[in-house]
């Protein structure tokens, strides 16, 4: 018997995980959510999004957050060009 077969029998046996597992029902058989609340979920969503962006924002640009992610501004031909003083 292979190593894998002995353990899943101990599991079985001694965790009773069938019991378990039995305890679980399948919602999309019996389902407990009301159509209404799964309506109002969809509808709000876009609405969750763009609040949820808006809050990440207005967070982002705190002066902290704004110490740590900010990067020194170059121009983009400074770095190509040489500065006119050497």
């Amino acid at each position: 018997m292979a190593y894998e077969t002995k353990l899943a029998l101990f599991f079985r046996d001694t965790i009773k995980i069938t019991r378990i597992f039995d305890s679980f029902h399948d919602i999309r058989m019996h389902p407990r959510i009301s159509l209404k609340d799964i309506l109002v979920s969809v509808f709000l969503m876009p609405y969750w999004s763009i609040k949820a962006l808006l809050q990440l924002d207005v967070h982002l640009r705190t002066p902290q957050m704004l110490r740590l992610f900010r990067s020194p501004k170059k121009k983009w031909w400074s770095q190509i060009l040489p500065s006119p003083g050497s």
